[in-house]
């Protein structure tokens, strides 16, 4: 049975904030500082988002140039062959050229895993190869080396500033640029170096690219991770027997992330992968740019655990958004929480309980209500429709007199 002493200390998490991440300098932007800089900068961003609804809106591959590349090469494979309970590196990322700051690297999008406009970043499927000879554009037919996932953050394709923080000035900085985001998700992979290929991606890397319509992009390059999306997952009617293990690996994961000191930020079922049967980790975490610290050089330890604790009821959101009722969900924590020994993970859920008595109740009604309001939305679009379609069918003679 879980025992206080199970509980995790904040102070006990490593402190992310410290790590200097290699070559910092290569993600770069300009916060606005004046009224002189915004207004350049949201011309600019306008006539990008013009420029970009021809292939940001469109499910057709588009020519990419790699014109910088993170000088990041201390990969986790690069010394020694990845463990064998990792999955597989490919051959081509493997070779020595793609350690090699002086080869040219070719990316090439394929197919569309998640894009449009407005997005944090679109998602493509593609190929990304390392050669001293590689032309730097390719065409869209080519299927030149490794298989990998790209995610583009295009700056012009995000909402405008004041959709993301309204009630902040033009002096707190907080904006949505690409370099940010990137360098977020580089510093939470370079963290979690020990997860890469098993509870997250393998990272191949990060890039600069210039789009089509002459709009710089940062890019991270990564595992095209065998499996399913969890957000095509439903578990609805599913035993404890299938939910249980599924729910254990999915806690599992985002312990161990905190292990690394970081937060996910965005614990979601969009952002989770659910790998084969006979994989050696069942679910695969994705999707760090939103990425932070569990622990900051602070005194004040309330923010950290407010943002700890929305991680943690992530992964309760998340099964509910599978359709696994809230008393399955609260049977299971209840069971973890009794089991000898307990659960590593469960401490976390134990943290939570200390710092907010309550919270999973208090979550448990919120994620309740969002349920009858929705089946509540549900109904009255069903009893109007077919009200809707007899008005019209009554006006029709009417119309014609």
């Amino acid at each position: 049975m879980a025992a206080p002493s199970d509980i995790p200390n904040i102070d006990d998490f490593p402190d992310i904030t410290s790590f200097d991440l290699p070559n910092d300098t290569f993600f770069a932007w300009d916060d606005p500082h004046d009224d002189v800089a915004l207004n350049a900068y949201l011309d600019k961003r306008h006539r990008h988002g013009e420029a970009s609804r021809e292939y940001l809106l469109g499910d057709k591959p588009y020519p990419v140039e790699v014109v910088a590349r993170w000088h990041a090469f201390n990969f986790p494979w690069s010394d020694t062959p990845p463990p064998a309970d990792r999955r597989p590196v490919p051959a081509a990322v493997l070779d020595s050229a793609f350690a090699n700051p002086h080869s040219i690297i070719t990316i090439t999008l394929t197919h569309p895993i998640n894009t449009g406009i407005p997005a944090s970043s679109q998602v493509w499927q593609g190929t990304i190869h390392a050669s001293p000879a590689s032309p730097r554009v390719t065409s869209s037919t080519e299927t030149l080396g490794a298989p990998t996932v790209l995610k583009l953050f295009v700056e012009s394709a995000l909402g405008p500033p004041w959709q993301f923080a309204p009630d902040r000035g033009l002096d707190q900085g907080f904006w949505p640029f690409s370099g940010k985001q990137a360098r977020a998700e580089a510093r939470a992979y370079a963290c979690m170096r020990a997860l890469q290929g098993k509870e997250v991606p393998w990272s191949y890397g990060f890039y600069c690219l210039r789009l089509p319509y002459g709009e710089l992009a940062y890019a991270h390059a990564m595992e095209l991770v065998p499996g399913e999306p969890m957000r095509s997952v439903c578990l609805r009617d599913a035993p404890p027997a299938l939910v249980w293990p599924l729910a254990d690996a999915m806690a599992a994961c985002l312990h161990s992330l905190t292990l690394c000191g970081v937060l996910q930020g965005d614990v979601d079922k969009r952002n989770m992968i659910l790998a084969p049967p006979d994989a050696a980790q069942s679910v695969v975490f994705v999707d760090f740019n939103l990425a932070g610290p569990v622990r900051v050089c602070s005194t004040d330890r309330g923010v950290e655990i407010v943002m700890l604790i929305n991680d943690i009821g992530g992964i309760v959101r998340a099964l509910r958004e599978m359709e696994v009722p809230l008393p399955l969900i609260g049977a299971w924590l209840e069971d973890r929480g009794r089991a000898v020994p307990s659960p590593p993970w469960i401490g976390l859920f134990l943290l939570a309980d200390q710092a907010v008595p309550n919270w999973y109740e208090a979550l448990s009604v919120t994620l309740a209500n969002a349920d009858h309001q929705c089946c509540h939305e549900t109904q009255r679009t069903a009893e109007n429709v077919p009200y809707r379609h007899n008005q019209q069918q009554k006006e029709k003679p009417r119309s014609s007199s």
